[in-house]
């Protein structure tokens, strides 16, 4: 299985990073990322108070569920 990487670069005021991120620098980032090892974990368990399908409507309503829904409108 190939690693999945999605990187996005915002400009953000200085008061809007130190609020929302934790590493001051990308190279900082890039550290912690060349440090981490061994096999990914996923937790695949349901909260316990959802359905699957209560999660699969929830994923719908987000902006990339939505955009996904869009872009198979323009497919038709």
């Amino acid at each position: 299985m190939a690693p999945v990487l999605s990187l996005a670069v915002y400009v953000l005021s200085d008061a809007e990073q130190e609020e929302h991120y934790l590493y001051p620098t990308s190279a900082d980032a890039t550290t912690l990322l060349s440090s981490l090892a061994g096999d990914p974990v996923v937790d695949d368990t349901l909260p316990p108070d959802k359905s699957a399908e209560e999660l699969i409507l929830a994923a719908q309503k987000t902006i990339s569920g939505l955009w996904g829904h869009l872009n198979r409108l323009n497919e038709v």
